[in-house]
C-alpha cells in the first residue's frame, strides 16, 4: 500500500517524518501483536467454554489475519522507512510489504464484512441460521476468504498495472465494504427496532416476570450490545481507512500535488493509521463483551501462577503444596 518514491534524494523534513512514521508503525507492530496475541489465547484456552459458537470462527479468523498484519506488514513498512530516513531505497521490502498487506489487510476486511452478514441472517432468519450455518460452514468461509485475498494479491504479477490495480483494491475493499457495512447496519437496526419493540410491549404488559421474560430482556440486552459493536466497526473503518482512500485519489488524480508537504505528510501517515484497525480489532469485537474478559483474565492469572511455580521449583519448593488447583 505503500507509495514508493523513485528518487533516493530526500530532505531533512522527509527523512525525520519518516522515522517518525517508521516508529509509530513499530508501535502499531508491537501493539497488534499483544492484543490479538491475548486474544486468540482466551479463544484457544476457552476456559468458560463458551467460545465454540459460529461467530467466534469469524473472530479467531479476524484476530489471525490482524496479528500476520502486526507480525510481517508494519515491520517491512516501517524497515522501508527507516531506510528513507538513511537515504536508502529498500524496493524490496516495500515489495513484500505490499504483497503481505493485500493478504492480510483484505482477509480482515473481508472477515469484517463475512461477521456482520453472518449477524444479520442470524437476526433476521434465526432457524435457517442454525440450520445452515455450522462450524464446519464457517471455517470454509475463511478458507475461501483468505484464497480470495491471496488470489486478489496477484493480479499485479498477471500483468495489471500498478494504478488499476490500486485503484481495484481502494473501491472494492474500502469504498465498497463501507458502503455495504453501513447497508447492512442500516439493515439490523430496522428490523431490531421493530422486532424489540414489540417484546418490549409483550414483555411490559406481563404482569408476572418468569424465566420466558427474562430471557427475552436479556435478549434485547444482547441485541442492543450487537447493534453497538457493529457501529463501532463503521465508525472505526471510516476513521482509519479515509486518508488512506484521500491519498490514493489524490496520487492518481492530482500530479500538482505531489510537490506539497501535505501531500508527503498523507502519503506517510495514512499506512499507521489503516494498521491501528489491527490493534483496535480486539477491542471493539472481543473485549468488549464479558466471556472475552473473564477468559483473558484467566489466561494472564494462569501465566502468572505458571511463573511462580518456576521460581518456587528453582529456589527447590514443591508448587504443589503452595498453589491451588486451577
Amino acid at each position: 500500500m505503500e507509495s514508493s518514491n523513485s528518487s533516493t534524494e530526500y530532505t531533512t523534513f522527509e527523512r525525520v517524518l519518516s522515522l517518525t512514521v517508521g516508529i509509530l508503525l513499530l508501535l502499531v507492530s508491537l501493539g497488534s501483536v499483544i492484543a490479538n496475541t491475548l486474544l486468540l489465547s482466551a479463544i484457544y484456552f476457552d476456559p468458560l467454554k463458551c467460545f465454540r459458537k459460529v461467530p467466534i470462527v469469524f473472530i479467531t479468523n479476524l484476530a489471525l489475519a490482524d496479528l500476520l498484519t502486526g507480525l510481517l506488514v508494519d515491520p517491512l513498512y516501517a524497515v522501508y522507512d527507516f531506510g528513507i530516513f538513511q537515504k536508502k531505497h529498500y524496493d524490496t521490502t516495500l515489495t513484500v510489504g505490499d504483497y503481505n498487506s493485500y493478504i492480510t489487510v483484505n482477509n480482515a476486511i473481508v472477515t469484517i464484512i463475512i461477521l456482520t452478514i453472518d449477524r444479520s441472517v442470524a437476526i433476521k432468519k434465526p432457524f435457517l441460521y442454525r440450520r445452515v450455518m455450522t462450524l464446519k460452514t464457517a471455517a470454509i468461509i475463511v478458507a475461501i476468504s483468505w484464497m480470495y485475498s491471496g488470489f486478489f494479491s496477484t493480479f499485479r504479477l498477471m500483468g495489471m498495472s500498478d494504478e488499476a490495480y490500486i485503484l481495484l483494491d481502494t473501491h472494492l475493499h474500502v469504498t465498497f465494504a463501507f458502503l455495504s457495512l453501513t447497508c447492512l447496519f442500516g439493515f439490523i437496526y430496522s428490523n431490531l427496532k421493530a422486532e424489540k419493540g414489540r417484546q418490549l410491549r409483550e414483555v411490559t404488559s406481563m404482569n408476572n416476570i418468569d424465566k420466558a421474560t427474562k430471557k427475552k430482556l436479556q435478549e434485547i440486552k444482547t441485541d442492543k450490545r450487537l447493534l453497538v459493536t457493529i457501529f463501532l466497526i463503521l465508525f472505526i473503518f471510516f476513521l482509519t481507512y479515509s486518508p488512506y482512500a484521500i491519498f490514493i485519489h489524490l496520487e492518481f488524480y492530482c500530479v500538482t500535488c505531489r510537490d506539497s508537504k501535505v501531500y508527503y505528510i498523507l502519503s506517510k501517515t495514512s499506512e499507521p493509521v489503516v494498521y491501528l484497525n489491527s490493534v483496535l480489532n480486539p477491542f471493539i469485537y472481543a473485549w468488549r463483551h464479558k466471556n472475552f474478559r473473564k477468559a483473558l483474565l484467566w489466561v494472564v492469572k494462569c501465566r502468572g501462577r505458571r511463573k511462580q511455580q518456576a521460581k518456587r521449583r528453582e529456589n527447590g519448593t514443591n508448587p504443589d503444596n503452595n498453589t491451588t488447583e486451577e
